[in-house]
């Protein structure tokens, strides 16, 4: 067995002879005119070397120098079975990999679902916490206003207003005081002096006559001078009405309506925040907007049901409507 030319050529490098050729040491002398000739015998010299077999445009080391230089074993192509079975293990990864994502996606599902129903189960428990504090303070609200416009009622107790009384220019309060005993002692024939805490008119100065507020120093003669005014109907004009509250006042207007327009009644009486209308008495409850009858409540000795019950039944009746 011979050398392998191939690897003959890696092993000496490019082929070289040691010794100097004849052809080496011979001079061509070209002349201008001889250079076309010279480039054109230069080019059929290398097309007759490489057409020669033995000479290579570019050697170097080839496959079977590559695959011994790594270890001795040949390239191999791949065939279409292995391409067969290394797109089916690809498959299969992808499949595997898909089932760990499901599998993952379901745990996320799960716990996040359970997150949301317990959050959801806080919320809702909050909001019935919340629902019912506010109903209690809502209550503890409506007694509190109970209380504070009882507290100012009681010290509007005393004062009844006076109406349609002629006004000076620049009135004194001194002068409205005196206007209002002249007012007593004249036009209701009360002849004992009637003390007064204070006197003056309410409100802006205007082209008609302001009302008169008058504070008594006892509650004895306020309703003397109240009860007087009910027994003249006719004062000439002039009207006394009781001082109340805000609150009062719209339960007034409240029982006043329903008198007239539900009732149909021409007699009847309104006495502070009550309606009277043959032997049954009326209140208005702000809760739910509506009057109400006076009806026995079981647990009370005397047969009557107390404001604050009632109101408070109203506004739980109110609440389950809604």
């Amino acid at each position: 067995m011979g050398v392998d030319i191939q690897l003959w050529r890696a092993r000496i490098g490019l082929f070289s002879p040691r010794g100097k050729s004849k052809l080496s040491q011979s001079v061509i002398v070209i002349k201008g005119s001889s250079v076309s000739i010279a480039i054109r015998f230069a080019l059929m010299v290398s097309l007759l070397i490489i057409l020669s077999g033995d000479v290579e445009s570019n050697p170097g080391p080839g496959p079977t120098l590559r695959s011994t230089a790594s270890g001795g074993q040949k390239d191999e192509q791949p065939t279409n079975a292995d391409l067969i079975s290394m797109l089916r293990e690809l498959k299969g990864d992808i499949a595997h990999l898909n089932e760990k994502m499901e599998k993952t996606e379901q745990e996320i599902n799960k716990k996040l679902g359970t997150k949301l129903d317990d959050l959801q189960k806080n919320m809702n428990e909050n909001y019935d916490h919340l629902t019912k504090e506010q109903k209690e303070l809502n209550i503890k609200v409506g007694e509190l206003e109970s209380k504070l416009d009882n507290v100012e009622s009681q010290s509007r107790r005393n004062n009844l207003i006076f109406k349609d009384i002629p006004e000076d220019p620049h009135e004194t309060w001194d002068a409205a005081e005196a206007k209002i005993k002249d007012f007593i002692s004249k036009d209701l024939g009360i002849g004992r002096d009637i003390p007064l805490e204070r006197a003056h008119r309410l409100g802006r100065p205007s082209r008609f006559n302001r009302p008169i507020i008058v504070k008594f120093l006892s509650y004895k003669d306020r309703e003397a001078v109240y009860r007087a005014c009910w027994e003249r109907k006719a004062i000439h004009g002039k009207k006394i009405t009781e001082d109340y509250t805000v609150k009062v006042r719209r339960a007034r207007g409240k029982l006043y309506d329903y008198a007239r327009n539900v009732l149909k009644a021409t007699n009847f009486r309104i006495r502070f925040n009550k309606l009277s209308v043959n032997g049954t008495t009326y209140m208005y409850s702000e809760s739910n907007d509506s009057v109400y009858p006076l009806r026995p409540y079981p647990n009370s000795a005397a047969g009557g049901v107390s404001i604050g019950q009632y109101d408070q039944q109203q506004r739980d009746t109110s609440e389950h409507t809604q």
